[in-house]
């Protein structure tokens, strides 16, 4: 603040303020650098060895995936829980996902533009026009989705969308920008937030609905008892509960960081093999890259809220998200079976069953979490606990 006051003043004089510097230093998590704004990053700005986080906040800890017993945690009392209404989305990475999905008969879909390499299909935009034309006689959208990262350089490509969605029967945008949000505003179509705009809070959430948005996803970070607290709020919410767990976005390539190559030479060594970050105790964090060779780095375990379906659909929630890109469609038809069956045992006020926990268990051998949203669930008794706490 005060440098930027004193730029304000004088900005033919201004010099940075040494003493303001040297306390930055004294307070700094890492060492500082330009990043990208002159250059594309690379390894020496950030260092691989960790010596230039001299404050480094946390350290890898092992992780536990679900396991069958914790289905059986979820005390839903003897008498039959009651009805609740929810939709269910699936967002998909390519046209046979999105066949299948139409023939589930899904409530919404979402086509994410974000397009990964490893998925060795990039949208074409004209080849959705039949699926997007034709007659829906039902209330099922479809609706794109902004990629996570749009940079200044992205800009006309989304205008592109803008104009291609006015000559076709695209339902609505899911954004994850206040900039896309900007940009694909309309009184014709729907807007909805993705998780990408991490809305966490009433505030947030009332600010989204004053710039038009139908729908907010609430962000991936929030436990269940900040969801609890945003839950009264008179606004349809949308909570992703299966798919790949997000950690990082980074401009900065890591394998070919890695391979010791330059970022500007893409040398597509990801498309080859599956790459990962290993951690010190074994676990696997996944690399996907986009078309703009960013690398998505990904939780060691993919979200699953199965066991716990009844706690946000108790509060409110409208729609439940499966975040399907990253699936083969054959995985993803199994995945979205299961959470319908859910949906419509709950939708009738019965118990959700828990044979289809297992079955999901068992497509996901590598492990499964519901992490950050049920943290510290060991015992029954801390289970019951927090379900008086909410009030079920």
């Amino acid at each position: 603040r005060q440098a930027l006051d004193a730029l304000l003043a004088n900005p033919a004089s201004y010099r940075p303020p040494v003493q303001a510097l040297e306390q930055l230093k004294e307070n700094r998590i890492r060492d500082y650098c330009s990043g990208s704004i002159y250059k594309t990053a690379n390894k020496d700005d950030i260092g691989l060895n960790g010596q230039r986080e001299p404050l480094f906040p946390s350290a890898a800890v092992p992780l536990t995936p679900l396991r069958g017993e914790d289905f059986s945690l979820v005390r839903e009392g003897e008498s039959a829980p009651s009805p609740v209404q929810a939709e269910l989305t699936v967002a998909v990475g390519d046209l046979d996902g999105l066949q299948k999905m139409l023939a589930l008969g899904v409530d919404n879909i979402i086509i994410t533009l974000n397009s990964m390499r490893q998925h060795r299909e990039k949208w074409d935009l004209d080849r959705l026009k039949p699926i997007l034309n034709q007659r829906r006689t039902d209330q099922r959208k479809i609706l794109l989705e902004t990629p996570r990262i749009v940079a200044q350089q992205n800009l006309d490509a989304l205008y592109n969308l803008k104009d291609w969605a006015d000559h076709n029967q695209v339902d609505g945008f899911v954004v994850n920008d206040l900039g896309s949000l900007k940009i694909l505003q309309s009184n014709e179509r729907s807007l909805w937030t993705g998780y990408g705009l991490n809305v966490t809070n009433a505030k947030a959430a009332a600010f989204m609905k004053n710039l038009g948005v139908h729908r907010i996803t609430v962000s991936l970070e929030m436990s269940a008892a900040d969801l609890h607290a945003l839950t009264p709020l008179e606004m349809p919410m949308e909570l992703m509960v299966h798919g790949p767990l997000p950690g990082m976005v980074s401009d900065l390539c890591l394998i070919q960081t890695a391979l010791a190559g330059s970022p500007d030479c893409c040398s597509q060594k990801c498309v080859q093999d599956q790459t990962a970050l290993l951690d010190e105790h074994g676990q696997a964090y996944k690399i996907y890259t986009d078309y703009h060779c960013r690398n998505y780095i990904y939780h060691p375990y993919e979200r699953c809220l199965y066991p716990y379906l009844r706690l946000p659909l108790s509060w409110g929630i409208n729609s439940l998200r499966i975040d399907g890109p990253n699936y083969p469609p054959k995985m993803l038809t199994r995945v979205v079976y299961i959470y319908q069956q859910a949906l419509q045992e709950c939708r009738a006020g019965l118990h959700i069953n828990q044979a289809g926990f297992h079955r999901l268990l068992k497509l996901f051998p590598n492990g499964l979490t519901a992490m950050p949203f049920i943290r510290f669930w060991d015992t029954a008794n801390q289970a019951r606990s927090f379900e008086r706490g909410m009030e079920i």
